[in-house]
């Protein structure tokens, strides 16, 4: 019986976590100063300091910012995933879980990680 217990404890625990991970960025407010970062349930989940940059866009759980010469993506809490000069292009793009960047005649697909993850011609 305690085995019976103890599983179903663990199975909704499990199922709580699994619900929890499905939380998503819904809506980002640019104030000038401020970043005000919202989930699908309209909760702010973050405020970042939107010192002298410009957002671009952003994906179900990222979001990039572009400064004068790079672009910061970070994850829907404000932690720093990576970043990338701009002279890669400028992205056009940013969707679900990927990113797409334009230079010259040719298109770079990202992951969110900022991982290349293919390269076509226009």
């Amino acid at each position: 019986m305690k085995k019976i217990i103890i599983l179903a404890f663990l199975t909704i625990m499990g199922f709580n976590v699994a619900l929890n991970a499905q939380e998503s960025i819904s809506y980002i407010k640019d104030t000038g100063s401020w970043f005000y970062v919202y989930n699908d349930k309209g909760k702010k989940i973050t405020t970042m300091s939107n010192s002298s940059k410009k957002l671009v866009g952003w994906g179900s759980d990222f979001f990039i910012v572009e400064t004068s010469s790079w672009f910061y993506i970070y994850d829907m809490y404000g932690k720093k995933i990576n970043v990338l000069s701009n002279s890669y292009g400028r992205i056009v793009s940013v969707s679900a879980n990927t990113f797409t960047m334009e230079n010259g005649s040719w298109l770079y697909i990202y992951s969110r990680e900022g991982k290349k993850i293919k390269t076509m011609s226009k």
